[in-house]
């Protein structure tokens, strides 16, 4: 019986995390972003761009997050259990997990980002307008933010219906104690409709520049790795808090926690975890 060990969100955290993220769009617009942009739009036909662009966003991401969590496990095992979020649990490890992770990021995403393209075509949207300022870029993240974030929350809900539960959710499930691998181990159909699908919706209704549309696709990437990594480590998103939702099968459903403290979701989690650094209680 494991236990978990509740510790706050700290500012120095939110603040280190913003720098980086700042670093990056700043870079984005600078740097980067001009001469890479131009030449895809130019050699690449739209779909490929919006497709394949995303798509390796989004993979890349994903692998080198979960490549750094790994390299912190293999070099630091004693420095890092120190911020384990439930020290002595069970390892985990299910027999279709790189199946069901491969098929997800190699079938399921391509296919669902080329259905988001047909949508986006019939909307009018342009992979080659200009490069947005960095004002529009800050609007459009915080309102994709937002529409990802009350998406993502009402399709989480969803799968916590116990039919929903038993036939797809329970997959993601069987971390009790989460993972970095475990971010996109999950039945397929969740996959799309509950990971994917809310980043497309906020896209599809802000009618979004494609690179405010890849900065939220590596964003949203490395949160969920992040959140499920099992650790409280300085300088990252709080992972505590989708830390219990695996811990207990319920509750803390967003990933903002701004729903989750609008509805009361997160009730259990901020009663029983308010001291920091001790153990909550034990596993049921």
């Amino acid at each position: 019986m494991n236990s978990f060990h509740y510790s706050g969100p700290r500012v120095i955290d939110g603040a280190l995390y913003g720098l980086i993220v700042a670093a990056v769009m700043g870079w984005t617009l600078t740097a980067s972003a001009p001469g890479v942009w131009h030449f895809t739009a130019r050699v690449l036909p739209p779909w490929a761009v919006f497709v394949l662009g995303l798509w390796a966003l989004h993979v890349g991401a994903h692998w080198l997050a979960v490549g750094g969590f790994a390299a912190l496990e293999r070099w630091f095992p004693e420095k890092i259990e120190a911020f384990r979020i439930q020290p002595g649990a069970k390892a985990v490890r299910p027999p279709d997990l790189w199946r069901v992770v491969l098929t997800n990021q190699l079938v399921a995403m391509p296919l669902t980002l080329l259905a988001g393209w047909g949508l986006l075509s019939v909307r009018g949207w342009d992979v080659t307008a200009p490069l947005p300022g960095v004002r529009q870029l800050l609007l459009e993240l915080a309102v994709l933010a937002v529409l990802t974030e009350v998406t993502f929350w009402s399709a989480h809900r969803l799968l916590h219906v116990r039919w929903w539960f038993r036939h797809v959710h329970r997959v993601h499930h069987r971390y009790r104690a989460p993972k970095p691998i475990a971010a996109t181990y999950m039945h397929p159909f969740e996959y799309v409709a509950g990971n994917i699908a809310p980043m497309m919706v906020g896209v599809l209704v802000v009618g979004a520049h494609p690179v405010s549309a890849a900065l939220l696709t590596v964003l949203a990437t490395l949160n969920i790795v992040v959140t499920h990594s099992g650790l409280h480590l300085p300088g990252l998103p709080w992972a505590a808090h989708h830390d219990w939702h695996h811990y207990k099968i319920r509750g803390c459903y967003g990933a903002l926690y701004v729903l989750d403290w609008l509805t009361g979701s997160d009730r259990e989690f901020l009663e029983k975890g308010r001291a920091p650094g001790t153990g909550a209680d034990k596993a049921t």
